[in-house]
């Protein structure tokens, strides 16, 4: 009888093999290789089967979208990315959300300084590029 974690190690296992093999072919290729994880720092493994320090050994860098339709509270956002941060040695980005209907830019302004010390950068998910633009000409650190 499987055990709960002989499911987790199995299903761990997949994601990685698979992440793997992927990196193999990018890597010939002379390319670079990200995985986006879900935005849960601390049960990814059990939960989702991604195994951060497992998967860092394959890929060059790590995304992670944490989206909100307001940003109008930062902690919680800063609290999961400077968890991130911490555990892993690759380069971390983080994708915001930031389409139209969405937060407001004042907030996304909060929400990517309060984040900025712990990334490599930030990616705005919006389909809009005036939108991205705009929060760059406003952010006072560019």
């Amino acid at each position: 009888k499987k055990t709960q974690m002989d499911w987790i190690e199995w299903k761990s296992k997949v994601i990685t093999d698979f992440v793997s093999k992927a990196s193999k072919i990018v890597k010939e290729n002379k390319k670079t290789l990200a995985v986006t994880l879900q935005p849960d720092p601390y049960f990814g493994k059990e939960r989702y089967g991604e195994d951060l320090h497992s998967l860092e050994k394959h890929v060059d860098f790590f995304i992670v979208p944490i989206y909100d339709m307001a940003y109008s509270t930062t902690y919680w956002l800063q609290t999961l990315v400077y968890a991130f941060q911490k555990q892993t040695k690759k380069p971390l980005y983080i994708e915001l959300y930031a389409a139209n209907p969405g937060p407001k830019q004042k907030n996304l302004q909060i929400a990517i300084t309060k984040i900025s010390n712990y990334v490599d950068g930030i990616i705005l998910a919006t389909h809009n590029s005036e939108i991205a633009k705009q929060l760059r000409k406003n952010l006072t650190f560019y």
